[in-house]
């Protein structure tokens, strides 16, 4: 509960914050929280987990690709090594086709070691918005890649 300091005539927490309150934020947040409990967190995982099953299949079937799967598997996230070119350049190439992923050491460096990546591995996250005909378009497009 906020409290009015008599002496300076404002309230406290309130008064040593700086700044605007961060409305939009805290709107996007509740809305993104309205979101997922509106489709439940069960449909959302099973939707990326399908996403994910689709790539690691195909990537395990394609020529100069190798997908790092952990024992066990690793939840919704595909990380890949790739031959012809290093995982920062396919990364950078398909950037400029419009995929958006990451590759290098991930801030994750001793994970890196465990999965003896050298440092840069491409990584590849489905989200609530991805779909299997969206992967495989990127499908598509690492092995065109890879094969030039």
């Amino acid at each position: 509960m906020a409290s009015q300091d008599p002496e300076m005539g404002y309230s406290q927490p309130e008064s040593f914050e700086a700044g605007t309150v961060a409305v939009p934020n805290i709107v996007g947040l509740r809305e993104g929280i309205r979101f997922v409990r509106g489709l439940g967190t069960d449909y959302l995982r099973e939707k990326e987990e399908r996403v994910c099953r689709y790539l690691n299949s195909e990537f395990a079937n394609m020529r100069f690709v190798a997908p790092i799967i952990p024992d066990g598997g690793n939840g919704c996230l595909v990380t890949l090594m790739c031959q012809r070119k290093t995982p920062t350049q396919l990364a950078e190439e398909l950037a400029a086709r419009g995929f958006c992923m990451r590759a290098g050491l991930h801030c994750a460096p001793l994970a890196h070691e465990t999965l003896k990546t050298g440092g840069d591995a491409l990584r590849i996250s489905p989200g609530a918005f991805s779909n299997v005909y969206e992967a495989e378009k990127l499908v598509d497009e690492i092995s065109k890649l890879l094969r030039a």
